[in-house]
């Protein structure tokens, strides 16, 4: 009786990995351009706000001089409060997106990072997600402060600014629970602690 050659089966798990790979190849180009559009955003506000900070800011008061007052009273002193907080999250936005744009640009790095990224349980396109999520906070936070700023000079205006940042803080809050549906509700402690098994894991 003729011996039969076995051949071997493919291994189902390696094409799985390959597909990740490729697809967290992808991904990586996309977090290289989102870095770069952070980067703008922080140097166009951090500029803006710490010229703000630095200069002699008008005494909102004398703005309404003679006029009956608004209902919110602030202060310059609190305007510039306001406005450097806002220049803090810009400074921030572009300290983490310039980070994430450098050791993307190292190749070495780039490939470790795709590696040791195959290897877990969320999918690349769910790590993009929630670094997005993190990250965006950040500008979203300091146009919220400015809007506040705005509010002791032209209350309306301001009022309505700071109003359509904060849905959109409430939307970004929610899109990033609807993201991260795998994480549960207590997604933000297992997202530190799954930070914190990507960092310290080999």
């Amino acid at each position: 009786m003729a011996a039969t050659t076995a051949h071997p089966e493919p291994d189902i798990n390696d094409a799985i990995r390959e597909s990740v790979l490729e697809e967290l190849t992808t991904n990586l180009n996309s977090w290289d351009q989102y870095f770069t559009h952070m980067i703008a955003i922080g140097i166009f506000g951090g500029q803006v706000t710490f010229n703000i900070v630095l200069s002699d800011i008008y005494d909102p008061q004398k703005v309404f001089a003679g006029r009956s007052s608004p209902l919110v009273k602030i202060d310059k002193e609190t305007v510039r409060l306001f406005v450097a907080l806002a220049f803090m999250f810009f400074v921030v936005t572009l300290g983490v997106a310039g980070v994430g744009k450098v050791i993307l640009s190292n190749p070495t790095i780039k490939t470790q990072i795709r590696q040791r990224l195959g290897k877990r349980k969320y999918t690349p396109l769910e790590w993009f997600e929630i670094a997005a999520c993190c990250i965006d906070y950040f500008p979203i936070l300091a146009f919220l402060f400015l809007g506040l700023a705005v509010i002791a000079y032209v209350p309306g205006v301001g009022l309505a600014v700071t109003i359509i940042v904060v849905i959109c803080l409430i939307g970004k809050m929610f899109y990033g629970h609807v993201v991260i549906t795998d994480l549960g509700s207590w997604w933000p402690f297992r997202l530190v602690a799954a930070t914190w098994l990507w960092v310290s894991t080999p």
